[in-house]
This record gives C-alpha cells, structure tokens and sequence, in this order.
C-alpha cells in the first residue's frame, strides 16, 4: 500500500474520530437539534443540516489546507517536519490516545453554542446551517485540536498534499454528522433509542481508539526514534 493511500486512510479516518469524542460529538448534537427546532418543513429542515453538515467539511478543509500551505512555504519549517515528523507522530498518537481514554485532560467540558447567538443565526434561514456549521468547525476541542493540528496538518505536509488531507478529514467528520442528521429527522421515540444505544456503545469505541492510537504511537516511537527495528 502506497504511503499516499495510508495517509489518506488515515486522514479519513482522523475525521471521523474527531467527531465521535464527546466533547465535540455533544455539541454537534446541539447544533443539529436546534436546526430541526426552527418552524420548517422537513425537506427545509434536511436541506439546513446539509448545509451545517457542508460547513464543517468545507472549513476543515479550507483551514487545513491554508495551515499547510503556509507552513510549507516557510522553508525551515517545511524541512524539519520532512525530516522529523515520522519522530513527531510516535508521541503525538500516545498523548492524542491517553487524551481518549482518559489519563490526560480526564474532564473535557463540552463547548456550549450561545443562546442569544442561536435565534441571530436563525434569521439567516437556510444559510445559517452553513454558518452554524463554520462556527462549530472552529470551536476545537482539545482533543480536536490536538488531533487536527498535532496529527493532520504535519501529515498533511510532510507528504505535501496540503489539500487532499484536509479534505478526506473533513469528509471523515462529515460521516458521523451526516448519521446524527438522519437521526434527528426521525421520530423522538428512535432519537432516544440512539442516544440510548451511543451512551453504552461510546466509551467502548472511545477507549478502543484510545488504545489503538497509543499501541501504533509506541510502535512508531520504537521504529523511528529508537531505532528498535
């Protein structure tokens, strides 16, 4: 499998992992709930959370690809990520993987959308999904931050696909949105059952990620730093 693929793979599947971490995953419950609160029918109501869903993907690209492209025209930044960032990516994963289980920051606080900036955003109509959305995009998470800035972005350059990373990254977080959406637009009763289902599924999926993250950061730690094998 060519490096290029792996990394796609992986910026895809960084996405997703991003947004199924309770802090950024509960407010994006917050946001699409709202969405479906305003007085549209349903079609409008779907359309408005695709654009909410569209704005995530499309800031997380944007900002990414920006970042990257900024930071590979800066020359000796550029080349000390070339050089160092299979170094880099060892302690980067076993911190972003005790961050997911819980042994740093254990009490992440979930990010809370303003309630005077919510009806603001409603008068936009349609559009302000795709405004709700930019605004949730940009409210990182530190374990959001740490994934996207510790993780994409130096792999993003490193590999100088300063556009296609950030992309499929975007597109990975978009998956779990676009389930919370089709969720939402059902009935209470199946919205319960899910969040029901996500309570006793999510801390499993979280310390599996966790765990995950911190096997491959050790093995990447004795490879390329201590030159174990």
């Amino acid at each position: 499998m060519s490096p290029l693929l792996i990394g796609a793979l992986t910026s895809l599947s960084l996405g997703a992992l991003t947004i199924i971490h309770p802090c950024p995953l509960s407010t994006n419950i917050a946001a699409v709930s709202f969405l479906f609160g305003w007085e549209q029918n349903s079609k409008t109501k779907l359309f408005t959370a695709s654009l909410f869903v569209l704005g995530e993907i499309v800031t997380f690209s944007v900002l990414g690809s920006l970042i990257s492209f900024g930071m590979l025209s800066i020359s000796p930044a550029a080349n000390f990520l070339q050089v160092y960032i299979r170094q880099l990516f060892g302690p980067i994963l076993i911190l972003s993987g005790m961050m997911l289980l819980g042994i740093l920051l254990p009490k992440q606080s979930t990010i809370k959308i303003s309630e005077h900036l919510l009806p603001k955003i409603s008068k936009f109509g349609k559009s302000g999904g795709l405004i709700l959305g930019i605004m949730v995009a940009l409210a990182f998470c530190p374990m959001s931050a740490a994934i996207y800035f510790g993780v994409l972005i130096p792999l993003a350059i490193a590999n100088h696909t300063v556009v296609l990373y950030p992309v499929l990254f975007g597109i990975g977080a978009s998956l779990p949105l676009l389930f919370i959406v089709i969720i939402v637009s059902k009935s209470a009763v199946l919205i319960n059952r899910t969040f029901l289902m996500k309570k006793s599924v999510e801390k499993t999926l979280k310390e599996m990620a966790g765990i995950v993250m911190i096997i491959l950061g050790i093995y990447m730690s004795l490879r390329y730093i201590f030159k174990v094998f």
